[in-house]
C-alpha cells in the first residue's frame, strides 16, 4: 500500500507494469474516505487515442518517483470504464475488483457516492476535507 503523503507526487507519476512495462500515466488518485490512503489511480493509457482507467493501488510500490502495479497491460487497458471523475460507486468499484482480482466481498447497500477533492478542487494533499452524505456518513471512498 502506498502511504498517504506521497498522494501529491503520485498524481503524473508513470505506472509500470510487471517486467517494467510502461503503463501510462497517473492523471488522478482516489482515496480511502476514512485514512486518507491510495486506493485507486486514474491512468491514462494508450498513445494517440488513449482513455482513463482505474487501477487498484493496494498492492502498489512507489519507486523513483515511479507507481508499480502486478497487472500486465492488457488487463489495465481492458478494465472497465467508469466516470470516476467524482469517485467510484460501490457498484463501479466491485465492476473493477472483479476485473482486477475477481470475486469479492459485497458492497453494503445504500453507501453514498464519493465526493471529487484534492488536486482537481485545489486542495493540497494535508488540507483534504472529510467527505460525507446528507446523513454524516463517511463513503468508503474519495478522489484526491
Amino acid at each position: 500500500m502506498l502511504p498517504s503523503t506521497n498522494i501529491q507526487s503520485i498524481v503524473g507519476a508513470t505506472l509500470y507494469g510487471p517486467g517494467e512495462v510502461k503503463l501510462g500515466k497517473i492523471t488522478g488518485v482516489l482515496v480511502d474516505a476514512v485514512d486518507g490512503h491510495p486506493t485507486w489511480a486514474r491512468t491514462h493509457v494508450g498513445t494517440l487515442v488513449g482513455h482513463t482507467v482505474h487501477v487498484p493501488l493496494e498492492d502498489a510500490a512507489w519507486e523513483h518517483d515511479d507507481v508499480y502495479v502486478p497487472f500486465d497491460k492488457d488487463l489495465v487497458r481492458s478494465a472497465p470504464k467508469v466516470d470516476g471523475d467524482e469517485g467510484l460507486t460501490p457498484e463501479e468499484e466491485q465492476r473493477l475488483r472483479l476485473h482486477y482480482a475477481g470475486p469479492t466481498e459485497p458492497v453494503e447497500p445504500g453507501t453514498p457516492r464519493a465526493e471529487r477533492v484534492g488536486e482537481d478542487a485545489g486542495a493540497p494533499a494535508t488540507a483534504v476535507p472529510r467527505v460525507t452524505d446528507d446523513d454524516g456518513r463517511t463513503p468508503r471512498h474519495a478522489a484526491r
